[in-house]
């Protein structure tokens, strides 16, 4: 007895410790937030569980393992499924973890438990990192992939000089353009920022490419607020978007940043991240 509850602690410990790790506290290369976390997790409750079956090699020890890993987050999956979307992947990681790990070690010889396991860690590495890439961006961009069937932009496709002009997409026709649209609140757009201004120098003396940004003020007088500390700091063009207009309804823009992608023929090619729109843009020759 004193085995299952030691063992329920450590589990319930591990969880703990992946706090930390999903928040993006801790993070090392292409390991960062719920990518660092379930990887993470994923191997240190893999051998964790080994540890425990070699004292007691039931299935009781298992059922514990689980009991203590998913006491906080299985509840909240349940009961707030909506908002905690972006860690199911999370969480179905460590359950297969949970459970190759018992099936690999109770019924493979002991000869092939290491050959099976590295199999499974390369596993582990790219359904946490490259695919859990996948799964944010749908949730949040609705593809995995962020390619969208060609959309012509039409005339109410427009955008508004910071004096007061209005600016259609078409405008753009016979360039491939690549548009971040962001907003004051978004933590996450004002970091990428600073790659959106090594885009624009990159592409600055290209007649056929164009690299903006599209500010979103939800409040009165909001880009006031922010335009010294934007264009002291960046040179790249930046123009308003209204929340309520028609790019708005038409990409279902809710979160942000979004990037769009638009061809020479001024049609959205893309709407994702910046890593997509980044490559999609250097293969539009």
């Amino acid at each position: 007895m004193l085995k299952l509850r030691y063992c329920f602690l450590v589990f319930l410990l591990l969880d703990l410790f992946e706090i930390p790790m999903r928040g993006g506290y801790w993070d090392l290369g292409p390991f960062e937030g719920f990518c660092m976390s379930s990887f993470a997790g994923a191997i240190i409750s893999y051998f964790l569980l080994w540890y425990f079956l070699s004292k007691r090699n039931e299935i009781k020890i298992l059922l514990v393992a689980m009991a203590g890993m998913f006491l906080f987050t299985l509840p909240l999956h349940i009961f707030s499924f909506e908002s905690t979307k972006v860690s199911l992947l999370e969480f179905f990681i460590h359950l297969i973890a949970l459970c190759c790990s018992f099936i690999v070690y109770r019924y493979s010889k002991k000869g092939w438990r290491y050959a099976i396991t590295v199999f499974l860690l390369a596993g582990f590495y790219w359904i946490s990192v490259p695919g859990y890439h996948f799964w944010i961006h749908y949730l949040n961009h609705g593809t995995f992939t962020g390619r969208i069937e060609e959309r012509k932009v039409t005339d109410t496709y427009v955008l508004q000089t910071l004096d007061g002009d209005t600016f259609c997409l078409t405008d753009w026709k016979g360039k491939r353009v690549l548009l971040d649209i962001w907003s004051k609140n978004c933590g996450i757009c004002w970091k990428a920022l600073p790659r959106m201004q090594s885009l624009y120098e990159q592409y600055n003396n290209s007649s056929d490419v164009v690299i903006a940004t599209a500010f979103a003020p939800y409040e009165e007088n909001e880009w006031e607020s922010v335009k010294d500390e934007v264009q002291k700091t960046y040179s790249f063009p930046v123009y308003l978007i209204d929340p309520k207009g028609t790019i708005f309804q038409d990409l279902k823009i809710d979160a942000f940043p979004v990037y769009v992608v638009l061809n020479e023929k001024s049609e959205l090619i893309y709407r994702g991240n910046l890593d997509g729109a980044e490559k999609l843009l250097k293969s539009l020759k």
